[in-house]
């Protein structure tokens, strides 16, 4: 291996020792630089480059070489007639300003702009002005007037022209700049610890507000799962809402997923009160164009209101209990032996005609207005023109029976129904528009009521569903003797199902049909005010499984949205709470607080609900479904859902009022509440 000259090795570390010497230059002008951005300069140098250049370059290097850092401009052709701002930026930052009074500076606007710039700066202003004429400073223009103030430093003019400043002004500098730096250095560190001990206060009471954050965070996280434990998901989506406005850094991805499953919950959100008259009901409750009316009587006056839109109105008064039906903006009603009919978006024209006789029902069809007429034993259907209300068509069927139950259809093909009833059987008719003959289906008594030493039944009532082609009905067999004691009977009775009826427990109250495709025949309460559903079973089931959803009913209603896919859903208030339910649970509860509800009534949209109790209806809107893109601020949210979180913590329905507790009343109640 040949072995290297020790030249080249002498060489290689003369090159080392270069670039350790080039990388501490760069270190130290790195460090100046550090230095210069947190502190400033030691010194500005402030001179004329005509007559003192040479003189300022060498004090420059005196003065740096002695460590101290100074500031001198180099360039002076600048355009415009302003500093630039880094030389202003430096005389502002510089701790000292030396001024080079050579006989061009007294004339310099630059040399007279730094001056000003400098003096300009609040707080402790250092000068050293540097004179070559004895007669300064008295003899100094008046630009220069501030200077007198300043204990000055004296060289002598041919040390200006020679570029030699004199060492006694380096060891004069030194020591006045000495007092100067120590002051700073002072104002530095107690700055530094300041800044130090505010820092760290800063940071201490961040994390104390951090705490309190995540604390605020998790009571009411907390609170959150408790309301939806008690499926008060309105009041979970508030509390969540209060949550995320404590700020915490911490379990946010947490609380936007529990938001989102509280938001899934969302059922319904309250609107409005109206006030009633203690001896005025809810007569009829529909919506038109995602707003609600209703029709409200006073069965004592025959006063008849229409309240839509925020104003109420009066109708034409009617003696005996109106029949009442709508469809789109359509209204009609009839009263004794006048037909009324109006639209919604022009409520104040009334459109009326005759009657020859008191009609039993009135429903709209999809074309026209149907009545439904009785005498004796024969029934008249007429179609009426929505618009003019003159008659279009006309037909008539008979009656087996004077005490037969009949009533109109309100879907399908079908256009009216009548059921009789003799000692052995059941016997249902149906009538289809264009023809003149019922269908008939024929059930016999699943007891004996010959045993019963019974002469015949008498029909109670009777609920069907779209289609005319199940019912719900009630009878009591009587004797030749007089009426028995017992309960109303109940029976399911479905055409085209083997057997076609089924037997029901007595004493239920307020039977609804509901389609077969949501799993369900019927929902009803029960004697002891339960809440049950009846589910579809296979055929030759008489006696099927009732499931029980809720107790303490005091009314309820079917809430299913239109349309025979839809899901079960209804709706039932107790003494407290609205609740919401489906097939096989409790989904929603809504804390309303009415005292005694008469009615729950739902809007043929499914979008409103009204819950109507002694002198106040409340009223709610079915919530829209939709995604929450994040948690929505805590006021936002509130208007969303119509509550109020108080002070205290508890919550406020803003949107509706408890109602006043009702006194007692002595007096029977209307016809449609018994």
């Amino acid at each position: 291996m040949t072995q290297r000259p020790e030249a080249w090795k002498d060489g290689r570390r003369v090159r080392g020792l270069r670039v350790m010497m080039r990388q501490v230059r760069e270190a130290r002008g790195a460090l100046a630089a550090w230095w210069n951005r947190l502190w400033g300069y030691d010194l500005f140098i402030s001179y004329s480059r005509r007559d003192a250049l040479s003189y300022a370059q060498q004090l420059d290097r005196m003065l740096t070489a002695a460590g101290f850092l100074c500031f001198r401009d180099e360039d002076r052709v600048w355009a415009g007639d302003h500093l630039p701002s880094k030389l202003l930026t430096a005389a502002r930052r510089s701790r000292v300003l030396l001024v080079v009074l050579s006989p061009q500076a007294l004339d310099s606007d630059w040399v007279k702009a730094e001056l000003a710039t400098y003096l300009a700066v609040e707080g402790e202003r250092q000068v050293i002005p540097l004179f070559f004429d004895p007669r300064h400073p008295e003899g100094l223009p008046d630009a220069f007037g501030r200077l007198r103030d300043y204990l000055g430093l004296y060289e002598a003019y041919d040390r200006l022209h020679q570029a030699e400043p004199e060492s006694r002004l380096l060891e004069e500098i030194r020591r006045r700049f000495q007092g100067i730096r120590q002051r700073t250095l002072r104002r530095g560190t107690l700055a530094a610890l300041a800044l130090g001990l505010g820092g760290t206060a800063m940071v201490g009471w961040s994390q104390l507000q951090q705490a309190r954050a995540e604390t605020i965070q998790r009571q009411w996280r907390e609170r959150a799962v408790g309301f939806l434990q008690a499926h008060r998901n309105d009041m979970a989506e508030v509390a969540l809402a209060r949550a995320h406005a404590a700020g915490a850094a911490t379990g946010e991805e947490d609380l936007q997923r529990q938001y989102r499953d509280a938001r899934a919950g969302r059922m319904l959100v309250p609107m409005r009160t109206l006030d009633v008259s203690p001896s005025a009901r809810l007569h009829h409750w529909d919506a038109w164009k995602d707003e609600p009316y209703a029709v409200l009587y006073e069965n004592a006056s025959g006063k008849l209101e229409l309240d839509f839109q925020g104003t109420r109105r009066a109708l034409p008064s009617c003696p005996t209990e109106p029949r009442v039906t709508s469809r789109s903006e359509w209204l009609a009603w009839a009263c004794d032996r006048v037909l009324y009919r109006i639209r919604l978006d022009s409520p104040d024209a009334v459109v009326q005609s005759a009657l020859a006789q008191e009609p039993e029902e009135l429903s709209f069809s999809a074309r026209e207005l149907r009545l439904l007429e009785r005498t004796g034993t024969q029934v008249h259907v007429r179609g009426l023109n929505e618009e003019t209300l003159a008659e279009q068509w006309k037909t008539f069927f008979p009656l087996e029976s004077p005490q037969a139950l009949v009533h109109l259809c309100p879907g399908g093909d079908f256009l009216a129904y009548a059921i009789t009833a003799d000692a052995r059987a059941l016997h249902l008719h149906r009538w289809q528009l264009d023809a003149s003959v019922a269908s008939t289906v024929s059930v016999p008594f699943q007891e004996d009521l010959q045993a019963l030493n019974a002469g015949g039944v008498d029909l109670g009532s009777v609920t069907q569903d779209a289609h005319c082609g199940r019912f719900i009905l009630s009878y009591a067999p009587w004797t030749w003797f007089g009426r028995t004691t017992q309960d109303f009977r109940w029976l399911l009775l479905a055409w085209g199902d083997v057997p076609p009826v089924r037997a029901l427990e007595p004493g239920l109250r307020e039977p609804r049909l509901v389609e077969r495709s949501t799993g369900s025949e019927a929902v009803y309460l029960s004697d002891s005010r339960d809440l049950r559903r009846l589910p579809v079973v296979p055929p030759m089931v008489v006696a099927p499984e009732v499931r029980t959803l809720a107790s303490g009913v005091q009314s309820f209603a079917v809430w299913s949205p239109p349309g025979e896919d839809a899901p079960l859903q209804l709706l039932s208030m107790n003494a407290d709470d609205l609740e919401v339910h489906d097939a096989d649970a409790l989904r929603a509860r809504y804390p309303v607080g009415v005292d005694e509800v008469l009615r729950i009534r739902v809007s043929a949209d499914g979008t409103f609900i009204a819950v109507e109790g002694r002198e106040r209806l409340f009223i709610w809107k079915r919530a829209v479904s939709s995604t929450p893109e994040g948690i929505p601020a805590l006021d936002v949210l509130s208007r969303e859902l119509g509550v109020r979180l108080l002070e205290d913590g508890s919550f406020r329905y803003t949107a509706i009022e408890e109602a006043p507790r009702a006194a007692s009343r002595t007096d029977p109640p209307p016809e449609h509440e018994r």
